[in-house]
């Protein structure tokens, strides 16, 4: 287990009052509601889908001289020639490494802005301005060009190599003094090693391949260098199914406001009086006793917008019923504003939600109830066109939320691997031959936390191509960039094993041949020339027969031997923790680019809320992937304690800057009952990635520039692990 130093976990959400902990219920695996927060401000219905989704790599060296010039941060540097300290804005690294030692940046631009006298005057005129910049940013402002969410480490590294040209074992040694670790260099098809011992009985990693393997005298030039990486690399694709429309989210909204049913005596009834669950989480004594009319007011008004969506032909495809009446919207939104300023004195509450430092004393269902249709009717969330529906939208998906989307990536072998075997999923995502090469996907959804934040939350990351090595009693398939003598081998017996084959097929046509030819009016000589013809190439045929199948053994013994009778292609990112990061930053630029405040996924007990025990290999699988985030649980195996979702969140947090920390997401009770014992729980302990922080959801300014440029796709590091800080003690 690697050691890792998260970013402090802070207080998310705030305490709850004593008198307010007696009363809460509902909720699973410990932690708080949260009772305060700020929507950014919104326009209501107001976004257009993009073209595209965002490019899962780019190339580095081309988009860092686009963002230079735009984008800097403010530093102090001294100036030994006028001795003083200058503050100005800086474009990239201080200093680099190179060979192991830490020089200054050639490439480094300073623009000076002004000069103190000591650097404690200058850090302070750098915090005034940062602080000013924070009281106007506002909401974060959103990037106008899509990049790529991650770029090659190695490319980079290229790019920025303090020589022009070397040999191919001098750029492998750079490359590796660049902390560019075997994992990368394998996927990139750049060194492919397998791991062996060595001498002193320590593991080793012993070279087998690519593009930098084999040629020590050879020199390329840095321009070339790059032409080739460029045709090497794996083409990773992404594909987005979905279903993100107007209508979808009133149904959702409106399924939230509905009458809850209740069984009595075995029968089911349906109380006003309680009114809605996913805003009514416990009772409070100071709380508006006609929040429940307020509630049925605010249903009855988006239920009636909802049902007058325009027929078509085909309106069973959400896309044809998201077609409303421009005025009929406009009206919904002027009625439904002036219940909040009625009732609450909140101004245009659909346009901006409830700032809760002029509302302060808003309980937090009102607070809640105010954003989530601020929301909706801005269609705030994913909004890239998609390529149809998602197709398990019901499976391993958590009651409530919306704009449920699917996100598959599959991976094209570069020109070292050309002709490999074609992988296809297990999971039907109706993509044809843009499912072949997929080697992850992801269920995502829309969710807005009990701190009021909206989460762009993960379901489920899963790969069928590497679990089903891991799990499933498969094996990756050779490589066409992987050359050992062992293999080197096995080529040449399949070699002559093939042409062996060929010479039988001809032998055997010949035999046909002449016991076909006729043996009327010919000589005894020359019928005895024609028998002996026969039984030559019968001797033939048989030998041949007998030394294919001994070939065919021996091919089949050194397959097993090698690994290479594997029936699954090798995908990049084969490690658990590697491809749940791989998938977690991507998901960082959607949630940057549509004006999420973070990245959430599901913890273990949301993953096992339907399990009715805690043995077998489902469970334990979820606990040791997705993991109990919360105080320690003597239910929770000793094995399960550290987990890869926990390690891969960590990582993230440090490489993007984003904050990691826990929250608590509430799950509605699907249709109108709440009995079930999975259904209406507030789900605490959930594992989020934040972009934005404080009240005002101010830009974590260091988490979206870094997230903007694209974060590497594989870093390498020590780390030192840093003790949680708890969001919230446990209910007791």
């Amino acid at each position: 287990m690697n050691d890792i130093k998260y970013n402090v976990m802070e207080d998310v959400i705030p305490k709850l009052t004593e008198s307010e902990m007696v009363n809460v219920k509902g909720y699973a695996a410990g932690g708080k509601i949260g009772q305060y927060f700020i929507r950014e401000p919104v326009k209501a219905v107001g976004k257009f889908l993009k073209d595209n989704i965002p490019p899962v790599f780019s190339k580095v060296a081309e988009i860092v001289p686009k963002i230079e010039g735009v984008k800097g941060k403010l530093s102090s540097i001294f100036n030994k020639d006028k001795n003083a300290w200058e503050v100005g804005t800086i474009y990239g690294d201080k200093k680099v490494k190179v060979k192991d030692k830490w020089v200054k940046n050639p490439n480094l631009k300073f623009d000076v802005i002004d000069s103190f006298k000591d650097q404690a005057s200058a850090n302070r005129f750098i915090k005034k301005q940062q602080k000013q910049a924070s009281q106007t940013l506002g909401a974060p402002k959103l990037p106008e060009k899509t990049e790529g969410a991650l770029y090659w480490k190695s490319r980079k590294a290229i790019e920025d190599a303090p020589f022009e040209t070397a040999p191919k074992k001098n750029w492998l040694e750079y490359l590796i003094s660049r902390n560019i670790g075997y994992k990368e260099l394998g996927d990139t098809s750049l060194l492919v090693t397998k791991t062996g011992m060595g001498e002193d009985g320590k593991p080793i990693k012993i070279p087998e391949g690519g593009f930098l393997f084999g040629d020590d005298t050879g020199r390329i030039s840095k321009n070339d260098f790059l032409k080739e990486f460029d045709e090497i690399v794996p083409k990773i694709k992404v594909h987005l199914l979905g279903n993100r429309n107007f209508f979808d989210g009133l149904q959702h909204l409106e399924r939230t406001l509905v009458p809850v049913a209740r069984k009595i005596k075995g029968k089911d009834y349906h109380d006003d009086i309680e009114g809605a669950k996913y805003y009514l989480d416990y009772p409070r004594a100071d709380f508006d006793v006609g929040f429940e009319g307020f509630l049925r007011s605010v249903k009855d008004i988006i239920g009636f917008v909802r049902s007058k969506a325009k027929d078509t032909p085909s309106s069973r495809q959400a896309e044809s019923r998201n077609i409303f009446e421009a005025e009929m919207v406009e009206n919904a939104v002027k009625k439904i504003n002036a219940l909040f300023k009625d009732r609450y004195g909140v101004d245009d509450v659909v346009g901006t939600g409830i700032d809760q430092t002029k509302h302060p004393n808003l309980p937090f269902e009102v607070t809640k109830l105010g954003n989530n249709i601020a929301d909706i009717f801005s269609k705030r969330g994913v909004q890239y066109k998609v390529r149809g529906q998602p197709q398990h939208e019901g499976d391993q998906v958590m009651a409530g939320g919306y704009n449920h989307n699917e996100i598959v990536f599959s991976f094209e072998p570069g020109k070292l691997r050309k002709g490999e075997k074609k992988y296809t999923p297990s999971h039907e995502f109706n993509l044809g031959k843009d499912a072949e090469g997929g080697f992850v996907h992801a269920r995502i959804s829309d969710r807005i936390d009990e701190a009021g934040r909206k989460i762009l939350f993960v379901e489920e990351i899963q790969s069928d191509m590497h679990q089903g090595v891991h799990h499933g009693g498969k094996s990756y398939a050779p490589r066409k960039d992987r050359v050992t003598p062992k293999n080197t081998e096995l080529e040449e017996l399949v070699s002559l094993n093939k042409d062996s084959k060929k010479a039988l097929k001809n032998i055997q046509k010949n035999l046909e041949k002449a016991q076909a030819s006729e043996t009327r009016g010919r000589t005894p000589e020359e019928i005895t020339m024609r028998q002996d013809l026969i039984d030559d190439l019968n001797v033939s045929r048989d030998s041949y027969m007998k030394e294919i199948k001994e070939q065919d053994e021996i091919i089949k013994d050194l397959k097993k031997a090698t690994g290479d009778e594997g029936n699954v292609t090798e995908g990049p990112f084969k490690n658990s923790k590697d491809y749940a990061k791989f998938v977690i930053k991507y998901l960082l630029k959607m949630a940057r680019e549509n004006g999420y405040d973070g990245v959430g996924v599901a913890n273990a007990w949301i993953k096992t809320r339907k399990m009715s025990g805690q043995s077998g290999a489902d469970f334990q699988g979820h606990f040791g992937f997705y993991g109990n985030w919360g105080l320690p649980d003597p239910s929770v195996p000793a094995s399960f304690k550290e987990v890869i979702l926990k390690d891969a969140m960590g990582e993230v947090a440090r490489d993007s800057k984003a904050r990691l920390s826990l929250t608590a997401i509430k799950e509605h009770a699907e249709g109108s009952r709440v009995d079930k014992p999975s259904q209406g729980r507030t789900w605490a302990d959930v594992p989020v990635l934040l972009i934005t922080k404080g009240k005002a959801k101010e830009p974590i300014t260091e988490a979206v520039e870094q997230i903007d440029i694209g974060q590497s796709a594989y870093y390498k590091g020590g780390l030192v692990r840093e003790v949680f800080k708890e969001v919230a003690p446990p209910l007791v």
